[in-house]
């Protein structure tokens, strides 16, 4: 399976709100260093902040979905 990331958040919160909206759509995704930056957010720049990644062939309809919510 190829993951590939859609979009990039500062924080859990924003990460986690883009997350739960895809998935409610039926796309399953992924978050990426969620874990460390919620223990040490200080590191998020470090990281260039928590990647949202879905699988490639569900890309262009997750960016539209987010697009729409934003």
């Amino acid at each position: 399976m190829s993951l590939i990331t859609i979009d990039n958040f500062p924080d859990n919160i924003s990460a986690n709100l883009a997350k739960g909206i895809l998935e409610a759509e039926g796309i399953p995704c992924y978050l990426k260093n969620d874990s460390i930056i919620g223990i040490r957010p200080e590191l998020s720049v470090a990281f260039s902040g928590i990647s949202l990644q879905v699988k490639e062939e569900d890309a262009k309809k997750a960016k539209e979905i987010l697009e729409m919510t934003a």
